[in-house]
């Protein structure tokens, strides 16, 4: 939709740029949980605990690995884009 539209080198330049905010803003909270991680680890009955932050770190991994593929065709997008033009 975004390189069909007549503004589309605009659109597809700002949402590479909020994805790589979005992605930047992931390092820092993957980073985070690692660091926890590492914390938690070496403390006992932090079960439940230690389970949330494992599930938080897989999720936002996810999260990073679709943000990394949205950015990859938006930037074929745009390849394509000027191209055309």
């Amino acid at each position: 939709m975004l390189s069909q539209s007549s503004n589309s080198d605009g659109l597809i330049r700002k949402e590479q740029q909020q994805i790589k905010e979005r992605i930047s803003k992931l390092n820092a909270v993957i980073a985070q949980y690692e660091n926890n991680l590492g914390f938690f680890s070496n403390t006992k009955n932090m079960g439940s605990l230690l389970k949330d932050v494992e599930d938080n770190l897989n999720r936002s991994k996810e999260e990073m690995e679709v943000l990394k593929k949205k950015l990859k065709m938006l930037t074929e997008a745009g390849s394509a884009v000027v191209k055309v033009n």
